[in-house]
């Protein structure tokens, strides 16, 4: 993903997030309009924007400045070429966005089986979760209770 550029990087990490341009600029306290410049490459992003954004969608201002990270622990992407622990991390987000969203209490059983199927279908489609995802493995789990 290093080629990409700032607003392609900033685009997936709070498409992975589950998160409109609206919800991400809400947080910032900036309009959804200025968060689809940034994601368009039109417009100055300053370095303390960078660094609050990171902050935010938990990830590094270096990662998100430039595509590289070099204080990343490297993973070994699995064959499809998606890193497991990252398809985990990415998992989880969705899973806390629909829980939230559906007013669902988790238990540790339910969301290791939410989670389990997640990150299953996010190696299997090489496609991060989204919240629409974790909501529909999130219903199947409760009706097979």
């Amino acid at each position: 993903m290093s080629q990409e550029t700032i607003g392609k990087r900033l685009k997936h990490v709070r498409m992975s997030h589950g998160w409109t341009q609206g919800e991400l600029g809400d947080k910032l306290g900036v309009g959804q309009s200025q968060i689809s410049r940034w994601e368009r490459d039109q417009g100055e992003m300053w370095p303390a924007t960078r660094r609050e954004i990171s902050a935010i969608l938990g990830i590094s201002p270096e990662w998100l400045s430039t595509g590289n990270d070099p204080s990343a622990k490297k993973e070994e992407p699995d064959p499809n070429g998606i890193l497991p622990l990252q398809a985990l991390r990415k998992s989880i987000h969705a899973l806390a966005h629909a829980a939230a969203a559906q007013q669902v209490v988790l238990d540790l059983d339910l969301a290791l089986g939410v989670i389990r199927c997640l990150a299953q279908e996010t190696l299997k489609n090489q496609q991060p979760p989204i919240t629409e995802d974790a909501a529909r493995i999130l219903r199947k789990h409760l009706q097979t209770r």
